[in-house]
């Protein structure tokens, strides 16, 4: 037999204080099940209640009673190794004794592994002792630069010494990508590694032909996929257009005929005299300088550059008047 009373006090001292006997009550369950903690309602706290002998707060009495199917208003009403869940009033597994049995950054608390507080302050559910940014949210726990403290708390993200604070707007122009230059071609404020436009000319890097030269035209002369605007070989000679005599013509000789060093190729005046030979195509020896451009048979061609000066037919190396028209038959030794 087991009693209790308002003093807690077994059967057998009971006995003996006859003057308590109408306080006292016996039952056959071990006192493990029953926990006596007032007689009326006087002896609960304001807003509690004396159900079977236990304070219960209001509330709960009125949520149990609405509440069909509950089976429990606290973990006494539960067998071992079940607490009361006090929002479903369902009897429910236990998870834990102490904190010791529940996972790091957790607590016990009523038989429920909890996030503990104090342990997980940003409450991220990555305790403190393993968390890269304890005072901030970062559940990832991302660390671009893994340098121990997490991206939602590091001033230098990427590592490359240029700090930057959503506070101050930061100075680094990457800050997710390691630039320690922090070079930005077009001055957008977004550094090169990081921007998808670098020269900001509309076309995005993966299609710009030229990736740090303005050029939205795309122009390609030699069609290489290097863009004119940053092709070190525009006519794609094989020459640099640094030392080309005619960058934009293919000439891989480099023939310059007067030394102006304007190549042939691209040369209004190729033979230096002084008369242009494109666009208008003045000169009549393209190859041969004569400012005066003596044409002694008239046919267009300068006496410098023609075979037949005279144009009688006879090539001038053979002609005994190259520059006077003789018949064949006048010729020397015919």
């Amino acid at each position: 037999m087991y009693c209790f009373s308002w003093f807690k006090l077994p059967c057998y001292l009971a006995s003996y204080l006859i003057v308590l006997s109408t306080l006292s009550s016996c039952s056959d369950d071990p006192p493990a099940r029953y926990s006596v903690k007032c007689t009326s309602d006087e002896n609960c706290s304001m807003g509690s209640l004396c159900i079977d002998r236990r304070c219960v707060m209001a509330d709960v009495v009125e949520t149990d009673a609405s509440m069909p199917g509950a089976d429990c208003i606290d973990d006494w009403d539960c067998v071992d190794e079940e607490i009361c869940d006090l929002a479903e009033r369902q009897c429910i597994p236990r998870q834990c004794l102490e904190t010791r049995d529940c996972e790091l950054g957790q607590e016990c608390i009523r038989g429920r592994c909890e996030i503990d507080v104090n342990a997980d302050r940003d409450r991220d559910g990555v305790p403190d002792q393993v968390d890269n940014c304890p005072l901030l949210i970062n559940s990832a726990q991302e660390d671009l630069d893994q340098d121990g403290q997490g991206d939602s708390c590091d001033e230098d993200i990427d590592g490359d010494g240029a700090e930057f604070t959503e506070e101050s707007d930061g100075t680094d122009n990457c800050p997710r990508v390691s630039n320690r230059s922090q070079g930005d071609q077009d001055q957008d404020g977004i550094g090169n590694l990081c921007d998808e436009d670098q020269d900001n000319d509309a076309i995005l890097n993966y299609e710009d032909n030229c990736v740090r030269t303005h050029n939205p035209g795309q122009e390609d002369r030699d069609y290489n996929g290097v863009g004119d605007a940053c092709d070190i070989d525009e006519d794609a000679d094989g020459v640099n257009d640094f030392i080309d005599n005619c960058p934009m013509d293919f000439n891989p000789s480099q023939n310059d005929l007067d030394q102006d060093e304007v190549g042939n190729n691209c040369d209004d005046d190729i033979d230096g005299d002084g008369v242009p030979n494109a666009p208008m195509d003045l000169d009549n020896c393209d190859y041969h300088a004569n400012p005066e451009q003596e044409d002694s048979d008239e046919d267009g061609v300068g006496d410098l550059c023609s075979s037949d000066y005279d144009g009688d037919g006879v090539l001038n190396d053979r002609d005994n008047c190259p520059y006077v028209a003789n018949l064949p038959e006048l010729i020397d030794g015919e």
